[in-house]
């Protein structure tokens, strides 16, 4: 991050900008957090939004969680990609528990009602748990999952 730095000037106006890019923001884990009300982990501590998970698939929905689960000792019960909820325990009358014996990209395709793109073989996904021993909150950095 230190070799990046960015020079501008306009001419038209006495202005001179120069500036660099700020390192990531490392995810801490906290005591309370104001909008889970309550702790909140982060594993691993001190991740950034550049950290990412890979998971090689492809995989059902349950397979992906057993690997999350197995990872980071812990229970997933949501996940979402995009503006699509994939999957959601809290749904009321269990409707998404017939999703975990699918392959995550189908249940997206289904669920967007676009196709994913010619060629590209993955997707961004973003993971809410809670630790399997104390059922606290975990923040874990995005999952990239290939297929």
């Amino acid at each position: 991050v230190e070799k990046f730095k960015n020079g501008f000037i306009n001419l038209a106006l006495p202005l001179w900008v120069f500036s660099e890019p700020l390192p990531p923001v490392q995810k801490k884990s906290v005591e309370y957090d104001p909008i889970c009300a309550g702790p909140v982990r982060a594993k691993p501590e001190g991740f950034t939004s550049w950290d990412k998970v890979e998971i090689k698939g492809p995989c059902t929905l349950q397979e992906l969680f057993d690997q999350i689960g197995e990872q980071y000792n812990v229970n997933t019960s949501m996940l979402s990609a995009g503006k699509c909820i994939l999957y959601n325990q809290y749904h009321p009358g269990g409707k998404h528990k017939e999703r975990l014996g699918k392959t995550v990209h189908e249940i997206y395709a289904s669920i967007s009602k676009e196709p994913i793109p010619e060629g590209r073989r993955y997707l961004a996904v973003e993971v809410s748990c809670e630790d399997k021993d104390d059922m606290v909150d975990v923040m874990i950095p995005a999952v990239k999952y290939t297929w």
